[in-house]
C-alpha cells in the first residue's frame, strides 16, 4: 500500500490535465491517494486596520466548493480502480507551498505528483522546485 499526495490546481486548465493524468496513473489495491489543494490566505494592512482574505467564515464554504471539484478527479481515480481510498483536502494557509509540504510529511506520504507545465501555468517552476529541494518523499513531476 502507498501513499500519494496528488497537488491538485483548481484552475479550468488545469484540471482538465489533471485529469488525463491521474487517467495514466497505475493504482494498487488498497493505495492511499490524497488529492490536495493549496488555497492562499492573503493579508492586507493600512494604517488603521488589517484585513485577511479569505475570512474564516468563509473557509467552510472555500473548502466544500473545493471537495466538490475534487470529486471529479476522485471520480477519474475510481473509474481506473475502485479499491483506492481517495481522500480529498483543502488546506488554507499564507504560505501554500510549505503547508502542503507539510501536510505530506505529517501524513507520511510516499510520493508527491506535481502537474505542471512548462515556466508559467497552474504550478509555476517555484512550487515544483521547492518540493524537490525540501520534500523527504518521492516526487513525480508530470509536464502535461
Amino acid at each position: 500500500m502507498k501513499k500519494i499526495m496528488i497537488c491538485v490546481d483548481i484552475t479550468e486548465d488545469s484540471l482538465e490535465s489533471i485529469k488525463k493524468g491521474c487517467m495514466n496513473l497505475k493504482y494498487e489495491d488498497e493505495d492511499s491517494v490524497h488529492l490536495v489543494h493549496g488555497f492562499q490566505i492573503r493579508t492586507y494592512t493600512d494604517l488603521f486596520y488589517v484585513s485577511t482574505m479569505p475570512g474564516l467564515e468563509q473557509y467552510d464554504t472555500i473548502r466544500d466548493s473545493v471537495i466538490g471539484i475534487l470529486n471529479n478527479i476522485k471520480d477519474v481515480i475510481h473509474a481506473k480502480n475502485k479499491n483506492v481510498n481517495v481522500i480529498e483536502e483543502c488546506l488554507f494557509s499564507a504560505f501554500v507551498k510549505k503547508e502542503m509540504l507539510e501536510y505530506a510529511e505529517d501524513k507520511n506520504m510516499n510520493k508527491i505528483i506535481i502537474f505542471t507545465r512548462d515556466k508559467h501555468g497552474f504550478f509555476d517552476s517555484s512550487f515544483a522546485q521547492y518540493m524537490l529541494k525540501n520534500s523527504k518523499s518521492d516526487l513525480e513531476i508530470i509536464r502535461s
